[in-house]
């Protein structure tokens, strides 16, 4: 299953995409592409316990989170809570609310960068919260979210 999310349906994708609990697994920029990449894996609710009789979540299912046309990102990784590789939240945040892409049209405009100026409003902003407290924050043209079965 995979959803694409673009400036103009994030609204309606939004209510699809819960990534409560998931553990970040990696993130990768590929600046050539101005791709970023978040591999991540979902966990059942339900415990089970291991060999040592601890409580543990299961894994269920692992996915990438792909972001195109990355203009701009900003991310903490201060462990304000705690050390937490875990996603408390995602959002789509509002123009009004936005933090990078403000500050790309203003430095755009100090280079005479019309291309940005023009095409500002096909960006997006998104934020990813993480139970530690940190977040990564995005600017992007598209979204696409796809889970796939967990390998070996």
């Amino acid at each position: 299953m995979s959803i694409l999310v673009t400036c103009r349906n994030y609204r309606e994708k939004d209510a699809y995409l819960n990534l409560h609990d998931d553990m970040v697994r990696d993130i990768r920029f590929d600046r050539m592409e101005k791709r970023l990449c978040i591999n991540l894996e979902s966990f059942n609710l339900a415990y089970e316990r291991d060999f040592c009789n601890r409580n543990h979540l299961v894994p269920r299912e692992e996915y990438e989170i792909r972001f195109d046309g990355v203009v701009g990102f900003y991310m903490t990784s201060c462990d304000f809570f705690a050390s937490d590789d875990r996603v408390f939240d995602i959002a789509f945040k509002e123009k009004e609310e936005f933090r990078i892409m403000p500050e790309l049209i203003q430095k755009g405009e100090t280079f005479n960068d019309e291309e940005l100026k023009m095409t500002a409003d096909k960006y997006m902003e998104i934020e990813i919260l993480f139970i530690s407290g940190d977040s990564l924050i995005i600017a992007c043209q598209t979204m696409l979210f796809g889970k796939y079965e967990m390998r070996g």
